[in-house]
């Protein structure tokens, strides 16, 4: 599971709770804040503790390109980029750390692009007593609200963490925790936006879901099929969840649906054309010492024979080790990782063994012919056991833990490299509601095991095939952000915290810019010191204006190269001394 989804989950608990304590908390703080901003009308974050630690470190580089990205069917937009859960983006990042830092303190978690340059995201609002989200259209230069979606009923939460945006015809899909399913058309006319609700599906009106299911994913295939899982986040308070539905709904508003007994979706779900990958943990009575964990591949098919109903067909099932408990600062009790493809050939997650988890790759299709006999749930083929192609243990034995998907890109050779990180022992998630306050020891990254790591995978070029994995470099740093890779400048932009001002409970803030060859920091930007700064487990993103966005618990830190001009943002939004160095690592099969 991505941590930050814990900031979402955290948003569907009744506003009586802590943790809704806690965020009233924080937005009486923004509007404290009188200071003028560079954006918009919006203040900036303040600092609620001094600022020490230098300010930048590590020089400007030059740009090193990577090839063009696979693209998924179809074309769309999420808060891991793109349907395959690549975390990269063919735009360009900041090259130096002499550049241009600012802050709002609007909280905007979810910032998704259009191929114009138009930006549309969610906003949180618990003003009535009961938390729920807004689709937004934003003004891409001041982030001013230039339009808002709000769904029908207005007790309903909207599942943003994972709304996809397709490009094609700037489809918004976003799922509720009630059980609706909305697709929402954003239009422009005349510098003005607006938002028209096009579909909605209720799924727990049509008895699909019981009354503690709770919608998680959703997302478009290729045919136009939308596929959704209910699911749920531990330690956010849901109600526990024994059993998973995996289904889609067609064009045509026909709805197919399977049920995962004793199997919880904990993460999102990844799509490529019409197959579908779908990880899960352990649940109810298989949650147990020494469990087991299911990773799916999905299709949708025909209607079996002497039905009109549309059938679910299971392409291959995998069985991975999920261990005996949570680890120590997750939230997963399975894998914690989303399925993340790896070109057209692979796809990757981690799974949750006891002493150290492993990357594990599986290929995306078959090359044999399945058994028919296999044959359950009105599917085709349903496989059991597809062995991965290869396991790669990460990080150290006992301070191993992964609950942040991956980055991924395939260079022109066929090589996929991907980026992990270590969030064993990670701080307790909190929005600053606790006795010690916004600067709380809930900001405290020291006691985190580091670790950022880059594997290759690598296909065989013999005529057995199959693949070799290899550790490439391994960083010792630590981050609970999501990251963001820029194929246009070979970067990964992450977040992360000052360790010698941690000692003395001072948290200070920087953004960092890593070499996704080398594995080496190459410089870091001071953004701001206290709680406010905290990225709270909220992702990164990066805009077609060369901006570094990072989403915090008091709003959003921006950095920008400090020799990019407005022209220059025009056009973009028209047209689409080191702290750490990395060591390297050594080849597995």
């Amino acid at each position: 599971m991505e941590l930050y989804l814990l900031l979402f989950g955290s948003l569907v608990l009744s506003i009586a709770s802590p943790i809704g304590v806690g965020l009233r908390v924080v937005e009486r703080l923004h509007r404290s804040q009188k200071r003028p901003s560079l954006n918009g009308s919006y203040a900036s974050i303040s600092n609620t503790q001094p600022l020490t630690g230098v300010p930048q470190c590590g020089n400007a580089v030059q740009a090193k390109p990577l090839c063009p990205k696979v693209k998924y069917e179809p074309d769309s937009v999420l808060m891991h980029q793109d349907g395959g859960n690549t975390g990269s983006v063919e735009y360009d990042g900041p090259l130096g750390p002499d550049g241009d830092t600012s802050s709002i303190n609007k909280p905007f978690p979810i910032l998704l692009w259009h191929s114009d340059g138009r930006l549309t995201g969610a906003q949180g609002d618990i003003s009535s007593g009961i938390p729920f989200f807004d689709i937004i259209a934003l003004d891409p230069k001041t982030f001013e609200v230039i339009a808002t979606w709000t769904p029908p009923i207005h007790n309903d939460t909207l599942s943003v963490q994972y709304m996809e945006l397709k490009l094609d015809d700037d489809a918004l899909l976003v799922t509720s925790v009630k059980g609706k399913v909305f697709v929402v058309h954003r239009k422009d006319t005349g510098g003005k936006a607006e938002f028209t609700l096009t579909r909605s599906i209720d799924l727990a009106q049509k008895s699909i879901l019981k009354p503690f299911d709770r919608l998680l994913n959703g997302m478009f295939d290729s045919k136009g099929n939308i596929w959704w899982t209910t699911g749920s986040i531990n330690s956010t308070g849901a109600p526990p969840l024994n059993d998973t539905v995996v289904g889609y709904i067609s064009p045509d508003d026909e709805i197919a649906w399977t049920l995962l007994e004793n199997q919880k979706v904990e993460n999102g779900i990844a799509v490529s054309g019409t197959t579908v990958y779908v990880v899960t943990g352990p649940s109810g009575p298989a949650d147990h010492i020494d469990a087991e964990g299911y990773m799916y591949a999905f299709s949708s098919s025909l209607p079996p024979c002497g039905s009109s109903q549309p059938g679910i067909e299971f392409l291959w099932r995998n069985t991975y080790p999920a261990g005996s408990r949570l680890k120590p600062g997750g939230f997963a009790r399975g894998s914690g990782a989303t399925p993340t493809l790896l070109g057209n050939s692979f796809v990757t997650i981690t799974d949750n063994n006891d002493t150290q988890v492993s990357m594990l790759v599986y290929p995306q299709e078959l090359s044999y012919t399945p058994d028919a006999s296999n044959s359950t749930n009105n599917s085709s083929f349903y496989i059991e056991d597809v062995p991965p192609l290869c396991s790669v243990p990460l990080f150290s034995p006992n301070a191993s833990g992964v609950d942040i998907a991956a980055l991924s890109h395939m260079d022109e050779n066929g090589t996929a490299g991907v980026l992990w990180m270590n969030t064993f022992n990670g701080p307790l998630f909190s929005l600053g509601n606790g006795a010690d306050g916004i600067n709380g020891a809930f900001n405290n990254l020291s006691a985190q095991a580091a670790g950022i790591t880059r594997v290759d995978v690598v296909p065989s070029t013999t005529p057995a095939g199959g693949v070799s994995c290899s550790t490439r470099w391994t960083l010792p740093l630590r981050m609970t952000s999501v990251p963001v890779l820029s194929l246009k400048t070979g970067l990964v932009y992450g977040y992360t915290q000052d360790e010698d001002s941690a000692k003395s409970g001072n948290w200070v803030w920087y953004i960092v810019a890593i070499d996704w060859a080398s594995g080496d920091e190459v410089w870091r930007v001071r953004t701001g010191a206290g709680g406010l700064w905290n990225d709270g487990y909220l992702p990164g993103a990066i805009g077609p204006d060369a901006t570094f966005y990072q989403a915090v618990l008091g709003g959003i830190a921006m950095f920008k190269d400090g020799n990019v001009t407005l022209s220059e943002i025009d056009s973009r939004l028209g047209k689409t001394t080191l702290t750490h160095s990395a060591s390297r690592g050594e080849r597995r099969r």
